[in-house]
């Protein structure tokens, strides 16, 4: 099964009240990146080597100093899910940091629209999938 059409259902479990990374003031940033890195390539993983790659994406973003806040994507019916991060950074170094840890796509959001971006696989092209606002479930239990 093409994973690009599961990708296109995704929701996500973002853990603050503004839904995605906020400045200072709490406001949610106009753009951001949602970022995991388990299953590299597509390929499942065990929870152990899945953290452990999630332990590696968070330094990284540690390193970068930008606002970022937890963003799980999970299926519409919540039975998979896989921690993330909703980063302020741009979209060319979002895809790169996706790249870098061997993601077939990652999200991007600008003006509240959801967009699927390729890192690794670019027989798909980036696309429009949906509103974030729909997309975005907040969770502070996070």
């Amino acid at each position: 099964m093409d994973q690009w059409i599961d990708y296109r259902t995704t929701v996500f479990v973002v853990g603050n009240e503004a839904c995605g990374p906020a400045d200072q003031g709490g406001k949610r940033l106009a753009s951001f990146a949602v970022i995991t890195a388990w299953n590299p390539e597509g390929q499942i993983q065990s929870r152990e080597t899945n953290d452990l790659f999630d332990r590696q994406l968070t330094r990284r973003l540690e390193s970068i100093a930008s606002p970022k806040v937890r963003a799980d994507g999970c299926s519409p019916d919540f039975k998979h899910r896989e921690p993330g991060w909703a980063v302020g950074v741009p979209k060319e170094q979002a895809v790169e940091i996706g790249r870098e840890f061997g993601q077939v796509a990652i999200f991007w959001v600008e003006a509240n629209t959801l967009f699927l971006l390729p890192c690794i696989d670019k027989s798909h092209p980036a696309e429009a999938i949906g509103s974030w606002g729909k997309a975005c479930r907040k969770s502070v239990a996070l």
